[in-house]
């Protein structure tokens, strides 16, 4: 008796699981969406997001861009497209994507990338104290204490210039905000606006390099665009669509003995990014090119990536 009854059970068990199961398959199968990256089109389902940097970046430098995640690498959140113009081995641009985000993040991404002029002036006071330095010996000290006198006193000067420098550069930050602070207050600003422009003119008084010279940030004559340039790269900024899209042309890895040229990349970054443009998720472009998170390049098919 037993046993005639376990079997329907059984099967009557089965066939609830297989239902479940196929109400599963068609349920997953109707929330199922098509996306796109690089040049490869696949299924995906719709509550699969994409993995982006976002807000927690991390800076190394002024130009780099560190991971905020412990198991994901960078690099994991990276494409790299096209091929440099100085040496066709080595890639055009490395792009980056955040997930949504604000304006005040990308305006605070441009202000890391932004060269200062404070670490030019300081890169000049810091050379000439070396430079000093590497005359202050103990030969020195016993062929001619006059001369080891006079290193020592401007070696000391240099150094309080160095100092100097940075009080002055906190200064000018601290004060535009005090001003503010007195006019909504209604109390008087002209010492404060007096010491601004003092502390101005004294900063202005120090030379920057020729290092800073190479460098600059430019308008890329785009809205809600920043570029920045290096004697060896270019690092553009776009925001577009609640996303921030960083194009980093030329920066190669630090490993790499390859380095790219300026004068080479700008026009090849012109070019590129009058073809980008954004893209709604599992909108898939009908015209040929690369396809990036939220975004599209447009091109011939030909161009390499990673």
């Amino acid at each position: 008796m037993r046993n005639c009854h376990f079997w329907p059970i059984f099967l009557t068990i089965l066939m609830t699981g297989f239902q479940n199961t196929q109400a599963a398959s068609k349920a997953s199968s109707d929330s199922s969406k098509t996306e796109c990256l690089g040049r490869t089109v696949f299924e995906t389902r719709e509550d699969i997001t994409w993995h982006l940097l976002d807000d927690r970046w991390d800076y190394s430098d002024g130009t780099g861009l560190g991971s905020y995640s412990p198991d994901i690498n960078l690099a994991d959140k990276q494409l790299s497209y096209g091929s440099d113009p100085s040496n066709s081995a080595f890639h055009l641009v490395t792009i980056d994507v955040t997930s949504k985000t604000t304006i005040d993040t990308f305006n605070k991404l441009v202000r890391r990338h932004s060269h200062g002029s404070l670490e030019a002036k300081k890169r000049v006071v810091q050379g000439e104290i070396n430079e000093v330095s590497s005359e202050i010996t103990e030969e020195l000290s016993k062929s001619n204490q006059a001369k080891q006198k006079v290193l020592s006193r401007k070696n000391k000067d240099l150094n309080a210039s160095l100092e100097k420098l940075d009080k002055v550069s906190s200064e000018l930050v601290l004060l535009p905000a005090l001003i503010d602070q007195f006019e909504e207050q209604g109390r008087p600003t002209d010492k404060l606006v007096a010491e601004l422009k003092a502390y101005q003119k004294e900063f202005d008084s120090y030379p920057t390099d020729e290092l800073y010279a190479e460098q600059s940030s430019f308008d890329f004559g785009m809205p809600d665009a920043f570029g920045v340039r290096h004697p060896d790269k270019l690092i553009v900024l776009l925001w577009r669509d609640e996303h921030i899209y960083r194009f980093a042309f030329g920066q190669q890895s630090d490993y790499s003995e390859h380095r790219s040229s300026f004068e080479k990349l700008l026009p090849a970054a012109r070019d590129l990014l009058a073809r980008f443009r954004t893209r709604a998720e599992f909108e898939i472009p009908k015209e040929t090119g690369f396809c990036l998170p939220f975004g599209f390049i447009a091109d011939d098919g030909k161009a390499h990536y990673s």
